[in-house]
């Protein structure tokens, strides 16, 4: 009898162990929720991607899009570091792309028109003479379908959308991948796209997130600092369509290859800060590696990887990764 306990006991204990390791584990599990319903009836979902050192993340399947970043700074307290809205109207209004994943081709397009393996297109006219963003509704307006590829290293969300031949003037049917990542023991969010198209076309995929470190939104961002290891910009004419030139950012505004405050030059007598109303432009180098990081005085948190950087209002600054390509189809040998 005595034996019979002991061994049931040890059962109970085991039994009730596991439950509480499956509890811990179930709130640690990526929460997903309704966010509502687009104006045409689609349901959208919000994803809370968390880890075990205090950092949140929150995306949602409208436009792909980053909704929040909550971080903590080197005192431990805690603020969220990027702008977005508290419910899917915002995001249905929004004409600012905030947080959203930008494309077929995020950036302009001159005059709407491109000419590929001898081929025109025309892309609709959004900015001025130019397409800007992919067009009158480009991928940041898009419902995505979300599937969560967690593993016990980091919560995962793995958005898709198939853009068809043809949307918004852009050859060949595009499969996209967006998918965002937080390791379960670093305080970061990772975004990875990947594409394949059954014609050739044209792709630069962003995010277009705007940051204010501080954590306080209504504070300017003037006194955060940036460093880029970029050699040359790229200066753009009146429409902002890059002119060609790659011009090197020694003794202009534009070098930051040295840690420096946005606002330090920013007021500058400088024709390319005028055109831009304030940085609005290209970075690039001649070597493919992380070439930028924005550590802000005052806290210890910081944005990495950005080579284009726009600033609509002074109280926060959008930091995009893009990278121009030429998606090319897959063809039997």
């Amino acid at each position: 009898m005595k034996v019979c306990s002991a061994i049931l006991l040890a059962l109970l204990s085991v039994l009730v162990f596991a439950n509480g390791l499956g509890a811990k584990d179930k709130e640690r599990a990526l929460q997903v929720s309704e966010f509502g319903k687009t104006k045409d009836g689609a349901a959208i979902q919000r994803y809370v991607l968390s880890n075990k050192k205090n950092f949140e993340v929150v995306v949602t399947n409208y436009g792909a899009s980053l909704v929040s970043v909550k971080a903590p700074d080197r005192s431990g307290k805690i603020a969220d570091v990027v702008f977005g809205y508290d419910d899917l109207d915002g995001y249905e209004q929004d004409k600012a792309y905030i947080g959203a994943t930008v494309g077929r081709y995020a950036n302009r397009i001159a005059n709407g028109e491109l000419v590929l393996d001898g081929s025109t297109y025309h892309i609709p006219k959004n900015n001025g003479p130019n397409a800007l963003h992919g067009g009158l509704r480009g991928f940041n307006k898009k419902v995505w379908t979300g599937v969560d590829r967690s593993t016990a290293m980091a919560q995962v969300v793995e958005f898709s959308y198939t853009s068809v031949d043809g949307e918004e003037g852009f050859p060949g049917t595009l499969k996209v991948t967006v998918t965002y990542t937080v390791p379960a023991y670093k305080n970061e969010v990772r975004i990875d796209y990947s594409a394949t198209t059954d014609k050739d076309t044209v792709l630069n995929l962003t995010n277009h997130s705007y940051f204010n470190l501080s954590g306080v939104p209504t504070q300017e961002i003037l006194n955060h600092e940036v460093s880029i290891r970029a050699e040359m910009f790229t200066p753009v004419n009146a429409t902002q369509i890059p002119t060609g030139e790659m011009r090197p950012v020694a003794d202009t505004p534009f070098d930051f290859r040295k840690s420096t405050a946005i606002g330090a030059r920013i007021n500058g007598a400088n024709e390319q800060l005028k055109i831009g109303g304030g940085y609005d432009v290209n970075w690039t180098r001649k070597a493919s590696r992380r070439f930028c990081s924005w550590p802000p005085k005052r806290t210890s948190r910081a944005a990495d990887g950005c080579c284009r950087w726009r600033p609509p209002s002074r109280a926060c600054s959008c930091i995009q990764v893009i990278r121009w390509t030429g998606l090319r189809a897959a063809r039997a040998a």
